[in-house]
């Protein structure tokens, strides 16, 4: 009996699906596959496997070490694995003890770019059977399941913002293989500042015509390529899908874009904001809903005259926002109670998120509220809170068209975090509190993917 079936890992749709990749395997005449997940931070992980063992991989599944989600950006393991329960408690994680890659039939394909190669999506299980709690695809089927059980799906459409440059030095030399390595030498395709325009698109076609063409070959939904504001900056966008499909698309989108672009010539980053003159901050738009799955109706939609959204749908917009009322009494008692005992820095962190919950309603009162939580951060030498704090500030004076006080601050911000050494873990570490005290979603606007070094202009 197979690791998949002694612990029913595969849904009856997965199993379909296994008939339908032998038989696409022997017809392309395969020879490799690559068995894929996404750690943490959206990077793919995973090994290469001849098409004959990788086939037997499928339902047998495919061992790997646990310290692949134990890294931090620069690929460092950050954890001390070879300690009693490798640094997290937890004996099924000492001493890069291996767990499992278990494929996903359903999110086979056949890669467009590398001949005779096939790609699936993979999900973490211990070796008895447990999904690993640090698998991120499995985070999101614990949350879908629980959906499912009231009722209802999730659906999300993509819109996905970033920069393509031409790269004109990949500094290979051995002295540049350092950890991180030397960061490209790229120029632009596209000066920008003609929003939507054809002669922009023009321009940019060629490179981004290889990507279209593999985005397209893939059977990922794509709706439209645009050319967006900045100067070498582009936008793709997806047509909404359900469940699993939006992180999966996102995922393998993000990873083709690069992989097509650095076998052409091309050079593509989904940082937010390169460390480059005259580059234009990029973002991506998640459209969400949930949907009623007996009658397929948008239960975020009101009734007749019921304002602009149902209950659900306000509730659910209060929660991602921060703002829903127990994210409030969470951070007010943690400020009281800190205030009463003396312990400034748990002060500091709870202002800091008080002042983010007050952005949107009020971004004057939270410019005051975070300026307190910078002043505390900083007597105290609590790094992350400051940085958080500072970039709670500059928010408020964004919100306020207030570009030049705010440009300051983000400077600040970024000096500061590369002064720590890893962007990520202060993005990581603010989330984590956060989401401690009900306030769901964070924006780390230029923090967006610290995994990429910033190039630099020819």
């Amino acid at each position: 009996m197979s690791f998949v079936e002694r612990h029913g890992l595969w849904a009856p749709a997965q199993s379909e699906a296994m008939t339908a990749v032998k038989d696409t395997v022997t017809a392309e005449k395969l020879e490799t596959i690559r068995l894929s997940f996404a750690d943490q931070h959206g990077v793919l992980r995973g090994k290469t496997l001849m098409a004959d063992e990788a086939l037997k991989a499928f339902a047998g599944g495919c061992m790997i070490t646990t310290t692949m989600i134990l890294k931090d950006t620069a690929h460092r393991t950050v954890f001390p694995v070879f300690t009693a329960g490798g640094g997290l408690g937890m004996r099924e994680m000492q001493g890069g003890a291996d767990i499992v890659m278990v494929a996903d039939p359903t999110t086979f394909k056949v890669l467009p770019w590398a001949d005779k190669s096939g790609w699936v999506l993979c999900d973490l299980y211990f070796q008895d059977g447990r999904p690993v709690p640090f698998s991120s695809r499995q985070i999101l089927r614990a949350a879908l399941d629980k959906l499912a059980a009231r009722g209802q799906g999730f659906v999300a459409g993509l819109e996905v913002e970033f920069h393509l440059f031409k790269l004109d030095d990949p500094h290979m030399a051995p002295a540049d293989a350092t950890q991180p390595g030397q960061a490209p030498e790229v120029s632009l395709i596209s000066k920008g500042y003609q929003y939507l325009t054809e002669q922009r698109y023009d321009q940019m076609e060629p490179a981004l015509d290889h990507i279209r063409r593999a985005v397209q070959k893939l059977g990922l939904p794509l709706r439209s390529v645009e050319v967006e504001f900045g100067p070498s900056q582009c936008e793709f966008t997806f047509k909404p899908t359900v469940g699993l499909a939006p992180a999966d698309t996102m995922v393998l989108f993000r990873s083709a874009v690069k992989q097509v672009a650095a076998r052409n010539g091309y050079h593509a980053t989904f940082m937010c904001r390169p460390k480059l003159a005259n580059t234009f901050a990029s973002g991506w738009h998640l459209h969400q809903s949930l949907r009623d799955e007996a009658s397929g109706a948008n239960v975020f939609m009101p009734e007749a005259g019921g304002g602009t959204l149902s209950p659900l749908g306000r509730g659910y917009l209060a929660v991602f926002a921060g703002r829903s009322d127990d994210g409030r009494a969470d951070l007010e008692d943690a400020r009281v109670t800190a205030e009463a005992v003396g312990d400034e820095i748990a002060l500091g962190r709870a202002l800091t998120g008080i002042g983010f919950g007050q952005m949107f309603p009020d971004p004057i009162a939270s410019r005051a509220t975070s300026q307190r939580a910078r002043d505390i951060a900083r007597r105290c030498g609590d790094d992350w809170a400051y940085v958080v704090a500072t970039i709670n500030l500059a928010d408020s004076y964004v919100f306020r068209q207030e570009f030049d006080e705010a440009e300051g601050l983000l400077d600040e911000v970024q000096s500061r975090s590369e002064a720590l050494g890893d962007l990520r873990i202060v993005a990581e570490a603010a989330a984590r509190f956060l989401e401690q005290h009900s306030a769901r979603v964070f924006v780390f606007h230029f923090l967006s993917e610290a995994i990429e070094l910033e190039p630099k202009a020819a």
